[in-house]
Parts: structure tokens; C-alpha cells; sequence
């Protein structure tokens, strides 16, 4: 059995954000691949070109994980 470390909890953290994003912005990414695929050749780069849908999913996932004010204080 692998032992879970702090950087496995991360990725894990972090593709889950990535997968909310896919499935919340499906439409829009695949047409900004089909019309500008010299902008948007991949996910990562869909994801720094369109900052706000990143942060609602980072924010959404940090209010799911159970997040407060007084934690982040």
C-alpha cells in the first residue's frame, strides 16, 4: 500500500478542480479549440486565457472542502 503523501493529496485536489472545469465549460472549450486552435491548442492554455472560470471552480471547490472565513483568517 502506497503511502498518501501531502503532494498526492494536492494533485488529486488539483485535477478535480480541472475535471469541474472541463465539465462546467465543455461547450465553450471545445469551441474555442474548433475556432482558435492556434490560441487554444490545450486545456492548460484554455485555462489561462479564461482566469474567472478558474477561480469560481477553485473557489467552489474550497466552499465543497469545507472552507470557512475563519479559516482562511
Amino acid at each position: 500500500m502506497a503511502l498518501i503523501t501531502a503532494e498526492m493529496l494536492f494533485q488529486n485536489n488539483v485535477l478535480e478542480i480541472i475535471r469541474k472545469i472541463e465539465s462546467d465549460n465543455k461547450a465553450d472549450i471545445q469551441r474555442d479549440f474548433d475556432e482558435m486552435p492556434n490560441l487554444c491548442p490545450d486545456l492548460l492554455t484554455w485555462m489561462e486565457r479564461n482566469p474567472a472560470a478558474v477561480g469560481r471552480a477553485f473557489t467552489q471547490h474550497l466552499i465543497n472542502y469545507g472552507f470557512t472565513n475563519d479559516d482562511l483568517n
